[in-house]
């Protein structure tokens, strides 16, 4: 909120368009640092974009790809046999 505050009224006009794609990048910073880190695959899915008035303005594209249907199964498995060996049940 602050950085939009601090650029809705500049000597050049308002910057708020500015403000809201900074402060799309800090959350996607935000998703790359606390997103778990099982596999590695949800640290660069951060996707920010701004839209104003129902047209986008910003739009970055993720640094990593959405998984596939089977990467994902595949992930599900791994899971499963990842906590059954902590259990000691593999």
């Amino acid at each position: 909120m602050q950085r939009l505050a601090d650029r809705a009224i500049t000597p050049e006009g308002p910057k708020l368009i500015d403000a809201m794609r900074d402060n799309m990048e800090v959350l996607s910073q935000q998703v790359y640092e606390q997103s778990p880190v099982e596999f590695g695959d949800l640290r660069d899915s951060g996707h920010p974009v701004v839209t104003q008035g129902g047209v986008t303005v910003y739009d970055r594209a993720p640094r990593a790809r959405r998984l596939s249907e089977d990467e994902l199964r595949a992930k599900g498995k791994l899971r499963t046999l990842m906590n059954r060996a902590k259990r000691g049940e593999a």
